[in-house]
C-alpha cells in the first residue's frame, strides 16, 4: 500500500509538502520492518509459524495435583485451636539469572530496578534496624482461625502497609472475600476449596481481575464460611504486583529492606517446624529459625508479611542457633497474644532456609500495590484466574501474544496490563482498530515500548487514548524480549487446580514473530493470553456546584476592602472534582465535596465566580453568590468656613455661628465651642454660643460616620459687659458759702 501525504499550500510548480506526525513516522518504520524480517525469510507471512511450547511445570506443583493431602497441615494449639498451614505451589516459575544484584535504575522514572551481574548495590537501605511497626505503616494484625488463608491474609498486610502513606489512612481489606470468591464456590475461582491453601499468585489473580480488595465490614472474616458477597465495592485498582528476586543466601537481604522501606510490606513464605519456634518473654512463636531447607512436597508452607529488620538481633534468640545475626519482623496472621510481646510479630532469622529462599520451594517474594479505582472504568480480560502457565518458542529470546476484544460502549482505551516472566524484559505494545483474521489485521492505531526490570503484573499507559465505538473490535498485542529465552504467561486449565479456565476462538493468539500467528484455542482449548486492556467512557457531564458560602461579615459588620473572605464550595461531580476555583483563587479540598479558600475583598458589590473542574476537562459555573465590601474611611471632614453673626458682642449675648463643613462620606456632627449645631441644608450646620466676656476663638469641631475629626478656631470674638452702674457723688463743696 502506498501513502501518500498531504500536500500543503504553494503553487503547483513548487508543491510544499507537510510535516508528517512523529508518531505515524514511527508506525510506518514498525511496519516496514515486520514486512523486511518476514522478506528475509523467502517464506509466506501465512505459513511462516513455528510449534509453541508450554514451560513444564515445577515438580512440587506437579505434586500438588497428585497429592493435594502433602500440601495442607492442621494443628491444635495449647489452647485447642486449630491452625492450618496451607500455601500451595504455583504451576508457573520465574527464571531468575545466576549471580544476580539489583540496583536503582538512575536512568528510570518509574519504580523499576536494574539487573547487575556481580555487582554489589551501594542503593540498599543501611540501617541496622528498620521496623514498619515504628512508623506507622501496618495495620492491625489479624487472625485466620481454622482456615487456611495466611496467603490471603499477608497478600492484604502488604498492600494496606503499601496504602498507608499513599493515602494517609489505614484501611482494613476483606480475607474472607478472597479466599471465598478464589474457591471452587464461584465460577471464576480455582478448584480450592475456601478454607484451604492459595499462594501470591491466586491472590495476584483476584487483585488484578478487580474482583477485590473490599473492605472487612462489607465481608466479615469467618473462617468456616466459603459465602461471600459478589457485588461489594471494590476500593482500589492493582495495577502492578511486583514479584522479587529470591534470596540468593542469608546475607543477599537489601532489596528486600528496600521494599520494605520504600514500598510496604513483602509477602513471603517460610516452612513452620513446631521445634524451631521458640518463646520470648513468656510468649509462644516469637522466634523461628529452621535450617533445613525444604525442595519438595510440604505440609508446612506458611505465608507472613515482612515488615521489618534488626541486622543486631542475636543467633541466641533462637531455639536453634543459626550462623549469625541478624533477623527479619514478619507479621503473623495468628492473631495476638503471641509473638514479641504477645504483638503477633515475630523474628524470622536471615539464615532460615526457606524464607525467599532460591533453593527453596518456598523462594516466592510479592510487593502488593494499588491505585484509586477512578483510575479506569472498565477492564478487559480472558484470564480471570491469572497466571497459570507459560507458552513460547524453544530457544526464542521474544515471545509475541495478543488478545482480541470487542468494545461494549463508547470508550476510550487507556492501558493495557500484562505479566513479565522474568527480570529485564523488555516489551512493545500495539493496539489495532477492526482486526480481522489476525490481531495485526486492522488499523494500527498507538504502540508504545518500554522495560521492567522486575518481574510481575504491570500496567502500561499508553502514550494517546484509543476512541472505541460500541461493538467494535480492537487488538491489545505485546511482545516481550530478553537475553534469555522467554515463554508468555497464561491462563490455562488444570484439572484439579484451575479448571474453570475457558476459552474461545477468535480471543488470544500467539506469535513467534508478530506476522503468523495461532489461536491459542488451536493449540489448547482452555489457554488466553495474560493481557488486560483499561477503558474509560469519555465523560462529558459537568461537575454540579450544590452550594457556595461566603463569610461576609467579621463580628456583625460587613467586609471592607481588603479583607480576606472564606469561600465555601460544595461540588459534585459524576467522576471526580480535581479543582475548584473562586473568583481566581484556588480553593483547597478538605473532605467529601467540600472546597475551601480565601478571596480578597473588593470595593463594592460583586459576584463571586466559581468554577468546579473535573479530571476531563468539564467545567460549571455558578456566580449566583455576591458580597459588599466597603472602604475604610480615614479621611477627615474638611471645615470650608466658620462665620459669627456678631464678633464684638456683649457679655453673655447670643452669637449665631455659621459652618460650612464637608466630607467625603457625610459630617455627622458639627460643634462650635462645645455647642452641638443644627444641619441646615447642603454642608451649611448652624447654631448659637454665648460669648462670654474677652477676645476668644470659636472652637469648631467636625465629624463624621468613621469618627473622623477636624478643628478649627481661626474665628474669633471680642465681648465686653456693658457698663450700667450710676455714679456715685462722694462729697459737695463750696469754697464760699456766703459770696
Amino acid at each position: 500500500m502506498m501513502l501518500y501525504p498531504a500536500c500543503a499550500g504553494g503553487s503547483d510548480s513548487n508543491p510544499q509538502i507537510a510535516p508528517l506526525n512523529p508518531e505515524f513516522l514511527d508506525l510506518s518504520e514498525y511496519l516496514e520492518n515486520l514486512t523486511s524480517d518476514y522478506n528475509d525469510t523467502g517464506l509466506d507471512p501465512e505459513t511462516l509459524n513455528l510449534s509453541s511450547q508450554v514451560i513444564t511445570p515445577d515438580p512440587e506443583f506437579l505434586d500438588y495435583l497428585d497429592n493435594p493431602e502433602n500440601w495442607e497441615s492442621k494443628y491444635l494449639d495449647e489452647d485447642g485451636n486449630q491452625i492450618t498451614l496451607g500455601v500451595i505451589p504455583s504451576p508457573t516459575s520465574i527464571y531468575w539469572p545466576e549471580n544476580y544484584t539489583y540496583i536503582p535504575d538512575p536512568e528510570s522514572e518509574s519504580d523499576n530496578y536494574s539487573l547487575v551481574l556481580g555487582t554489589e548495590s551501594a542503593e540498599y537501605p543501611t540501617e541496622s534496624y528498620f521496623n514498619l511497626v515504628d512508623e506507622e505503616r501496618v495495620t492491625s494484625v489479624k487472625d485466620q482461625g481454622s482456615a487456611g488463608s495466611c496467603w490471603a491474609h499477608a497478600t492484604l498486610a502488604s498492600l494496606e502497609s503499601y496504602l498507608i502513606p499513599v493515602d494517609s489512612r489505614q484501611w482494613n481489606f476483606s480475607e474472607n472475600n478472597m479466599k471465598n470468591l478464589l474457591s471452587e464456590n464461584y465460577s471464576e475461582g480455582f478448584d480450592r476449596t475456601h478454607d484451604s491453601g492459595g499462594s501470591g499468585y491466586q491472590s495476584t489473580a483476584y487483585l488484578t481481575r478487580w474482583s477485590g480488595p473490599v473492605l472487612e465490614s462489607d465481608d466479615p472474616y469467618n473462617a468456616t464460611s466459603g459465602i461471600s458477597p459478589t457485588n461489594k465495592t471494590v476500593q482500589k485498582h492493582v495495577q502492578q504486583v511486583l514479584i522479587l528476586p529470591p534470596r540468593s543466601n542469608a546475607t543477599d537481604n537489601g532489596l528486600i529492606k528496600k521494599m520494605i522501606k520504600e514500598k510496604g510490606g513483602v509477602w513471603a513464605v517460610f516452612d513452620v517446624n513446631w521445634d524451631y519456634f521458640g518463646s520470648k518473654d513468656d510468649y509462644l512463636w516469637a522466634t523461628f529459625y529452621n535450617p533445613e531447607v525444604v525442595t519438595s512436597s510440604s505440609t508446612n508452607g506458611h505465608a507472613i508479611c515482612i515488615v521489618g529488620w534488626n541486622d543486631n538481633f542475636s543467633r541466641n534468640e533462637f531455639n536453634s542457633t543459626p550462623l549469625g545475626d541478624g533477623a527479619f519482623i514478619c507479621k503473623n496472621s495468628w492473631g495476638t497474644g503471641s509473638g514479641i510481646n504477645g504483638s503477633g510479630y515475630f523474628y524470622i532469622s536471615y539464615y532460615d532456609a526457606n524464607l525467599g529462599m532460591k533453593s527453596s520451594v518456598w523462594r516466592d517474594l510479592f510487593v502488593y500495590t494499588a491505585e484509586s479505582p477512578n483510575n479506569y472504568e472498565n477492564i478487559y480480560q480472558y484470564d480471570p484466574l491469572g497466571w497459570i502457565e507459560s507458552r513460547g518458542y524453544s530457544n526464542s529470546t521474544s515471545v509475541w501474544a495478543a488478545n482480541v476484544f470487542t468494545a461494549r460502549s463508547n470508550e476510550e482505551l487507556n492501558a493495557v496490563g500484562f505479566y513479565t516472566p522474568q527480570p529485564n524484559v523488555n516489551y512493545e505494545v500495539y493496539v489495532y482498530r477492526d482486526p480481522l483474521s489476525s490481531p495485526v489485521n486492522g488499523t494500527l492505531v498507538s504502540n508504545i515500548s518500554g522495560r521492567f526490570e522486575l518481574p510481575g503484573y504491570h500496567t502500561v499507559s499508553l502514550k494517546q487514548l484509543v476512541p472505541l465505538n460500541t461493538g467494535q473490535k480492537f487488538s491489545v498485542v505485546v511482545k516481550i524480549s530478553s537475553e534469555y529465552e522467554i515463554f508468555f504467561p497464561m491462563e490455562y486449565g488444570y484439572s484439579g487446580y484451575s479448571s474453570k479456565a475457558s476459552a474461545n476462538p477468535g480471543e488470544s493468539y500467539i506469535s513467534h514473530n508478530g506476522i503468523a500467528w495461532s489461536d491459542l484455542t488451536s493449540i489448547e482449548p482452555t489457554e488466553n493470553s495474560c493481557i488486560k486492556a483499561y477503558t474509560t467512557t469519555p465523560d462529558t457531564e459537568s461537575p454540579v456546584i450544590k452550594s457556595v458560602s461566603l463569610n461576609t461579615s467579621a463580628k456583625g459588620k460587613p467586609k471592607k476592602t481588603g479583607d480576606l473572605i472564606r469561600v465555601s464550595v460544595n461540588a459534585t461531580d459524576n467522576v471526580e472534582v480535581i479543582s475548584v476555583e473562586a473568583s481566581g483563587s484556588s480553593l483547597i479540598y478538605q473532605s467529601g465535596d467540600l472546597w475551601e479558600g480565601t478571596i480578597t475583598a473588593i470595593a463594592g458589590t460583586h459576584s463571586v465566580n466559581v468554577s468546579a473542574k473535573d479530571a476531563a476537562g468539564n467545567i460549571a459555573w455558578n456566580n449566583s453568590t455576591s458580597y459588599t465590601a466597603t472602604t475604610p474611611d480615614n479621611q477627615a471632614p474638611v471645615i470650608k468656613s466658620v462665620s459669627l453673626n456678631n464678633t464684638k458682642p456683649n457679655t453673655g449675648d447670643l452669637i449665631k455661628v455659621s459652618v460650612n463643613a464637608t466630607d467625603n462620606i457625610a459630617v455627622t456632627s458639627v460643634e462650635a465651642s462645645g455647642t452641638f449645631l443644627n444641619h441646615q441644608s447642603g454642608n451649611r450646620w448652624e447654631g448659637t454660643i454665648t460669648a462670654l466676656e474677652g477676645t476668644h476663638s470659636v472652637n469648631v469641631l467636625a465629624k463624621d460616620a468613621t469618627g473622623n475629626v477636624a478643628w478649627n478656631n481661626s474665628t474669633s470674638y471680642t465681648a465686653t459687659t456693658p457698663d450700667t452702674q450710676a455714679p456715685v457723688i462722694k462729697s459737695v463743696s463750696l469754697n464760699n458759702t456766703t459770696p
